[in-house]
């Protein structure tokens, strides 16, 4: 039976974004996943699967998890819009960004960015750009160095 996409392998594209978003939050806080286990008195592995999205989040765990955090319930469907159509397909192309961005490292490169000037982050975009690897090297595994 579909849930609203063509495409039912996997799970659904809001349990992975609902999931994405309690990783950056919880990440933002500097709260383990064990510590908000316990404060929901769930395990950390339940944590951690609820992040990917692989097991989806009742409401009223949805409402613990945003005690929890300190943050509304409406946090974890912000970029959501109501009425667009939610498919799997893009999704999967954005989640290794989203995966990122909502990672201690992601979180992290964000936050000391945004500290920066408009100008200075600007150049350092280019940079990152001009070393962006072409699609030759790809799948490089990284032996040679820069440095």
């Amino acid at each position: 039976m579909s849930r609203g996409s063509a495409k039912t392998d996997g799970p659904h594209p809001v349990d992975i974004h609902v999931g994405q978003r309690v990783r950056m939050r919880r990440n933002q806080i500097g709260m383990s996943q064990t510590t908000l286990g316990e404060d929901l008195g769930i395990t950390f592995q339940q944590v951690q699967k609820y992040e990917r999205g692989s097991n989806r989040i009742s409401t009223s765990k949805l409402y613990e998890i945003a005690n929890a955090l300190s943050v509304p319930i409406t946090y974890f469907f912000e970029d959501l819009t109501p009425g667009d159509k939610v498919e799997r397909e893009p999704v999967a192309a954005l989640e290794r960004h989203k995966e990122y961005l909502s990672s201690k490292e992601g979180y992290k490169l964000i936050d000391t960015m945004s500290k920066l000037p408009r100008s200075l982050r600007l150049k350092i975009l280019s940079l990152l750009v001009v070393l962006q690897p072409g699609e030759d090297e790809a799948d490089d595994d990284g032996s040679d160095s820069l440095l």
